[in-house]
């Protein structure tokens, strides 16, 4: 019975492990982060568009599109040919980013 016990924790502690994909950068608060590289900044509508890497967390492949801001302060001091790290949530179908910061 013990050994069961022990493998299942041990699967669980696995499985745990596997939901963060493998090579996503992990920000300060643990979100999965995604590498990308600034097109547009429209600061007057608080969208960005970004070509990116895969989005592991939205389970989305590579491509370049414009995202809203949770924080449209984010976008300060950021510009065109930029490469970045961000975390993008979606809120009803609307793709939000909730972290932003420089990859260099």
């Amino acid at each position: 019975m013990k050994l069961i016990r022990k493998s299942f924790l041990l699967a669980l502690i696995a499985l745990g492990a596997s939901t963060v994909p493998f090579g996503a950068a992990l920000a300060a608060g643990d979100q999965a982060m995604t590498e990308g590289t600034i097109r547009k900044v429209d600061t007057e509508q608080g969208k960005v568009t970004i070509k990116h890497g895969p989005i592991d967390n939205l389970d989305m492949p590579p491509m370049t599109m414009v995202f809203g801001m949770k924080d449209p302060s984010l976008l300060e001091g950021v510009e065109k040919g930029d490469k970045v790290n961000f975390h993008v949530v979606d809120e009803g179908g609307k793709m939000v980013i909730e972290a932003l910061e420089s990859a260099e």
